[in-house]
């Protein structure tokens, strides 16, 4: 009799429980924490699945628009609560659908770049891909006609095809034509006849800008002395060097040629076993320019000094400061056959000249674009 009673007992509490979790059953009085007979334990608290049955239901009754069979699976519905479609509307439906189909938004790819200052990281999310229009080439070339030429870079970096546009020959011959005057004093290899050659037009239509348009042209005005110093010459190769009696004046010259880590396009075309190399004059190569990143040191001084031999040398340090008389300007430049990464590396004196030049009336740096840049350099 105990061992009936027993199971009676623990039928009746399973039955509680089930009562107790569905929820479709109503809440008991004896669900409240202040009943004689709670069901809850002594710390007030539901138990997690009566409360999250609860809160379901709630949901389901607070939103009476949502209909029961929406929140049903597929396969719990009637077949009364699917929409059966004719042939005919479901053929329409199709072709209204393929016509207003429209391919989702790819996602931006977003690129971080992180940058570290005063020991805060900051990082920052590059759209890689951005939404703009692409327009054609022909009306890239339109605007090219009215580009400044100190805007042409800006304009390069528009896109692919303004950057193909600045590489073209009729490019740089209508920016030649539109500041060209008849009256203008051009050396003799800037003249329109040898411009009609395109090999390296680019780099004469920017010479002769140097002569023709205004705002160039002040840029290449020196007004004082010692204008340009020649500290931006260090860690460049000497190729060349020469001097000349200008009335009462010696200028001594320094050709020097730092690495730009481009090489001419016949070099690189000899590396490339699948370009073509233009063997005959190069007609086809506007960017020829056998003085890339080649600068001139013009020093003037009073007399006439003995300059060692430097050419091939590197410059590895500049050092300009009062002469002897305390009048003029003493320049001495330490040439060593090694590039000194330091400036306070050790250089080894036996492969090292110090070539001084005593005393020194100006200092001038000419870049290859200058006007005073050696003419001969313009064949």
């Amino acid at each position: 009799m105990k061992d009936m009673t027993k199971r009676k007992g623990k039928i009746k509490s399973k039955r509680a429980r089930n009562t107790h979790c569905s929820t479709q059953a109503d809440i008991s009085v004896y669900d409240f924490a202040h009943s004689e007979k709670a069901a809850v334990p002594a710390s007030g608290r539901l138990k997690k699945g009566t409360a999250n049955a609860v809160r379901n239901e709630v949901k389901q009754l607070c939103s009476p628009d949502v209909k029961a069979s929406e929140t049903l699976a597929w396969y719990e519905k009637d077949l009364s609560d699917f929409d059966i479609l004719d042939e005919d509307e479901h053929q329409e439906n199709t072709a209204t659908s393929n016509s207003e189909f429209e391919e989702p938004p790819k996602e931006k790819k977003t690129k971080q770049i992180t940058s570290k200052k005063k020991g805060r990281r900051k990082v920052d999310q590059v759209d890689e891909q951005r939404s703009g229009k692409e327009y054609p080439l022909d009306v890239w070339c339109l605007i090219a006609q009215y580009i400044r030429p100190e805007d042409i870079g800006r304009f390069a970096g528009i896109c692919r095809l303004t950057h193909y546009i600045t590489h073209t020959a009729n490019f740089w011959w209508r920016l030649y034509q539109r500041y060209y005057q008849s009256n203008a004093s051009l050396p003799e290899g800037l003249q329109p006849e040898i411009m009609e050659r395109h090999h390296g037009l680019k780099t004469r239509v920017i010479r002769a800008l140097f002569y023709l348009y205004p705002e160039l042209i002040q840029r290449t005005k020196s007004t004082i002395p010692f204008e340009n110093e020649p500290y931006c010459l260090e860690g460049a190769r000497c190729v060349l060097m020469w001097h000349r009696v200008i009335k009462t004046s010696w200028n001594f010259y320094f050709k020097f040629q730092k690495y730009t880590g481009q090489l001419c396009s016949y070099i690189a075309a000899r590396h490339d076993e699948n370009c073509d190399v233009d063997l005959y004059n190069g007609f086809n190569d506007i960017d020829h320019n056998p003085d890339r990143g080649c600068i001139t040191l013009q020093v003037s001084c009073l007399n006439f000094i003995a300059v060692p031999m430097v050419m091939g040398m590197i410059l590895n340090k500049v050092y300009l400061n009062v002469g002897q008389e305390m009048r003029h300007h003493r320049l001495r430049l330490q040439f060593g056959s090694l590039r000194s990464k330091h400036a306070s590396s050790r250089i080894d004196s036996a492969n090292t000249i110090m070539l001084t030049l005593d005393p020194v009336s100006n200092v001038r740096v000419f870049q290859w674009w200058d006007p005073k840049y050696p003419a001969h350099t313009y064949r």
